[in-house]
């Protein structure tokens, strides 16, 4: 087994490891294919994410099943494809014994607070593998984090057809959940200062784009709601903009939705949040709608195509990791290939 380690930031080392064998049903073998970046993992690399070394960096992988005992209560099979789920629920919590692991106490992320997916081989718990149709390419299956988070958002939102929803950031994620908030028949707001990304939005019928960079967006925003603002607010934690905008551009008794991996701390304005009896509620996983994220990349529901803009091979990580800066994997995805 081949896995980069992280020693310590910007010190990544290929370790050869002896083969490991699978010793519980419990847990699965698999061959890694492809493995993509994320901008989490370019801030761990970096040292502004602070993470017990060394570790094994990466949480999105798709792979093969190499090694799986015959009485697994998932029923996977060896070959089968499969994308790998990069939240690990404790399953000891009051809410993962209630059933809502999407709600754990202590959810573990791959590659950030326990073993990551930057290797040949891995062994993971067999609940975070997914079985992927076969006419689905790795390189859209591996965006199904994106669209599971994404659905999360819209299920917290309590999404209703004719709802207005700024969308505070056009990343990755935000791309989806625009996608999706049309799919779902609200009317979605995508916003952000990179006028390429909101071009390509524009051409996925996404209903309004603004551009943070022009003076007059927040009264565009007013004036497609007919004053009233939105009834629905998402704010990406790794959107350049302030919380407070959030705020201005949500309509009274209107939801804010704070949505990300690691939010930074942000000082808000509580007065005008309390005045206008806006709600709050969070997301900060994928946990939860993965089966059906896999099924929306499958039918289509969700174009990820224009997010691809490298594909590299696995000797290059290192090389490719010092040379990388985190917004480079903001809006688009950068994937390696595992020999």
């Amino acid at each position: 087994m081949k896995s980069y380690t992280l020693q310590k930031p910007k010190k990544l080392v290929l370790e050869t490891l002896p083969s490991q064998a699978i010793t519980s049903k419990e847990f699965v073998k698999v061959k890694i294919d492809l493995a993509a970046i994320t901008t989490t993992d370019l801030k761990i690399f970096s040292g502004k994410y602070k993470v017990p070394t060394p570790i094994t960096l990466g949480r999105q992988a798709v792979g093969v099943i190499s090694e799986v005992m015959p009485d697994n209560v998932n029923f996977l099979q060896k070959g089968d494809r499969v994308i790998i789920e990069g939240f690990l629920p404790c399953g000891e919590c009051y809410f993962c014994k209630m059933g809502e692991k999407q709600k754990c106490e202590n959810m573990h992320m791959l590659g950030y607070s326990t073993e990551g997916v930057f290797s040949d081989f891995t062994i993971v718990h067999q609940s975070l593998l997914h079985p992927i149709p076969d006419q689905m390419p790795d390189t859209t299956a591996i965006f199904a984090e994106y669209v599971s988070m994404a659905l999360n958002i819209v299920d917290k939102l309590n999404l209703k057809p004719g709802d207005h929803v700024a969308i505070m950031g056009a990343s990755k994620l935000g791309y989806v959940l625009a996608q999706l908030v049309t799919y779902y028949q609200g009317i979605a707001i995508a916003i952000d200062d990179n006028a390429d990304q909101l071009e390509k939005l524009a051409g996925e019928n996404i209903n309004y784009t603004q551009n943070t960079t022009k003076a007059n967006w927040k009264d565009n925003i007013s004036g497609i709601t007919g004053g009233r603002m939105c009834e629905k607010v998402v704010f990406l934690t790794e959107s350049k903009l302030h919380f407070n905008d959030a705020i201005d551009l949500c309509g009274k008794n209107g939801t804010i939705c704070l949505a990300g991996f690691l939010p930074t701390y942000e000082k808000c304005d509580l007065t005008k949040l309390h005045r206008r009896q806006i709600s709050m509620v969070s997301v900060r996983n994928s946990q939860g709608n993965f089966p059906a994220a896999i099924n929306m990349l499958a039918t289509k529901k969700v174009n990820v195509k224009g997010m691809v803009t490298e594909t590299f091979r696995f000797a290059e990580l290192p090389e490719k990791l010092m040379a990388m800066t985190p917004d480079e994997t903001k809006y688009t995805s950068i994937q390696f290939r595992i020999d």
